[in-house]
């Protein structure tokens, strides 16, 4: 009888074995066997005048010579006898390792192991559910079928006792890589994953790498993440994350993942890190990334921003870059050089900004000034 792990089953069992140590004596009344059993010594004998005990033997021998014929019933029963939680588990475990899965669940109910029995639950729901087999040829491709799929099972069970390469061997035999290989990724141990992955041409790769990106992500290693999703091809991703999160060198990584990028195709991802690097004060790496995409105006807004003037005028005369400029960049430039009390380049400036107007103002402000002070 499998009972649970209730204070009712407790007392169950209690008094099923006070029960067992009971016997019907003249009268009906129930007294114990040992009572009864002293009574029955002829006085005179060695046991005469002796108090006798009932005392549980271990039925293990038995049960384990069962277990080598494989005869779980007989087994079962012995164990029912009286064996200890040792052999029980024992016998649990061999019986779900032959997948007599209803003599392991009464097992791992007797031990109470009921992790275990919800993954035999899982197992038995699913070989019940696999479908039967038809005849001839789809019979035999069926039972190969039912005999890896039992493979698989037998695996799982090794997972969960922690024998992980056994089980991903197993897998292997099975068939299913792709078990083993999320059983190790599940672990973390993505150099085993990768062994199995490159063992197989149906794996891609590159997702056992983006799914340890994202298991760095989850953990907050942020440059080791971004160096996994470049090689999971997510380049788009990695600078997102280096350039939110910044982690240490993150410009040099930022950098280095952009020189490699091909601009044909990553113009928008290159956009952003040039801007990532800009809003850093990298004003030197993203002027490569601007210049490798050539893109001039960009520059420009960077070198004005950073009143880099000497940069931005050489820019806009380079011939490479004739047209491409409206000439109103030279009014900021013309505003500065005035700051600077450098009135002859800021009148000279002005003029290419095409704002005469500006000019003349200014040499009026100049030639008050002149006046009032003389």
């Amino acid at each position: 009888e499998d009972l649970g792990d209730s204070k009712e089953a407790e007392e169950a069992r209690k008094k099923k074995r006070a029960k067992n140590n009971l016997t019907a004596a003249p009268g009906g009344k129930q007294v114990p066997v040992a009572e009864v059993m002293e009574k029955m010594v002829p006085n005179g004998s060695m046991l005469a005048n002796t108090q006798l005990k009932v005392v549980d033997v271990p039925q293990s021998v038995t049960m384990y010579r069962y277990l080598e014929d494989k005869d779980w019933d007989s087994a079962y029963k012995i164990a029912c006898l009286g064996v200890t939680m040792e052999d029980w588990r024992d016998f649990a475990m061999k019986a779900a390792d032959a997948m007599q899965l209803d003599y392991a669940k009464k097992a791992f109910i007797r031990i109470r192991d009921y992790r275990f029995l919800e993954l035999l639950n899982s197992i038995d729901q699913r070989r019940s559910t696999s479908g039967s087999p038809g005849k001839g040829k789809m019979m035999a491709r069926a039972g190969k079928a039912g005999e890896d799929a039992d493979l698989v099972y037998r695996a799982e069970i090794m997972a969960f006792q922690g024998q992980y390469q056994d089980a991903a061997k197993a897998f292997a035999r099975a068939g299913s890589i792709e078990s083993a290989i999320n059983m190790f990724a599940d672990l973390r141990q993505w150099e085993e994953a990768k062994v199995f992955a490159a063992s197989s041409e149906k794996i891609d790769s590159r997702e056992l790498v983006r799914r340890q990106a994202e298991w760095a992500e989850e953990v907050g290693d942020w440059s080791s993440a971004a160096d996994m999703y470049v090689g999971a091809g997510d380049l788009k991703r990695a600078v997102e994350i280096l350039g939110e999160k910044q982690p240490p060198k993150w410009a040099d990584q930022m950098a280095s993942i952009a020189a490699d990028m091909a601009k044909e195709t990553n113009r928008q991802t290159l956009m952003m890190c040039a801007k990532h690097l800009a809003e850093a004060g990298e004003d030197a790496k993203a002027k490569a990334v601007y210049v490798k995409l050539d893109a001039v105006h960009e520059l420009m807004e960077l070198y004005i921003s950073r009143m880099k003037w000497t940069e931005a005028v050489a820019l806009a005369d380079d011939p490479a870059n004739a047209g491409k400029f409206d000439k109103t960049i030279f009014l900021p430039y013309a505003e500065w050089l005035a700051l600077q009390d450098r009135f002859d380049e800021a009148l000279a400036a002005y003029r290419r900004a095409g704002r005469p107007d500006r000019s003349i103002k200014m040499m009026e402000q100049l030639t008050f000034n002149a006046v009032v002070e003389a």
